[in-house]
């Protein structure tokens, strides 16, 4: 039997007790985007970050039922508030509370799925100068080592992108493989 003790109804956030744990589950429910936390965080939660006590039916007999149900709710949540489903917010509340697991996953993900697509820089820098100040960062060697190495990166990588775009050596080359190189005005008109 699974319960929801407490959750954030238009973010889809909760904590659930299952047996003997409670977990901590968000969208999009894979195993990967649950942890378990100590049962005494439920208070907190409630107390410090936007956490409610559930008004509904709070107990499910598996985790379908209980997913279709959180579901239901961001829906209904966002229509009566009149917001997109996208909303920003809520991790930037959470992610000085992060412990150092977390956001060893959070540089994983920064370097494994953002950093790859240069369409994501900004994302990357974004996350990685959020994550640097925080306190568990600034104490932990290894994690304030890895997230101003994945900045230096990105930012790097940005630099040899704007360079090679506005570099008029990159033009010349460019122009070089066009169809047409080595046509001139005689060769046009004199065929």
């Amino acid at each position: 039997m699974l319960e929801i003790l407490a959750l954030i109804p238009e973010e889809g956030w909760a904590l659930v007790r299952d047996g003997g744990r409670t977990l901590l589950i968000r969208p999009p429910y894979t195993l990967a985007g649950r942890r378990a936390v100590d049962s005494d965080e439920v208070g907190r939660a409630i107390a410090v970050h936007g956490f409610s006590v559930p008004t509904r039916q709070s107990q499910f007999a598996g985790r379908s039922s209980l997913v279709a149900r959180l579901n239901a709710q961001v829906e209904q949540s966002r229509a009566q508030q009149g917001q997109a489903l996208e909303a920003d917010g809520l991790g930037e509340r959470l992610l000085p509370h992060a412990p150092a697991p977390i956001l060893q996953r959070f540089l994983d993900r920064i370097e494994c799925e953002l950093f790859p697509n240069p369409a994501s820089w900004d994302a990357a820098n974004w996350l990685v100068l959020a994550i640097l100040p925080l306190p568990r960062v600034r104490e932990s060697t290894e994690l304030n080592q890895r997230a101003v190495g994945l900045l230096s990166r990105v930012l790097a990588a940005e630099a040899a992108r704007k360079a090679a775009l506005s570099s008029p050596v990159g033009w010349v080359e460019r122009s070089e493989t066009h169809p047409l190189r080595g046509m001139t005005h005689s060769n046009l008109t004199h065929s």
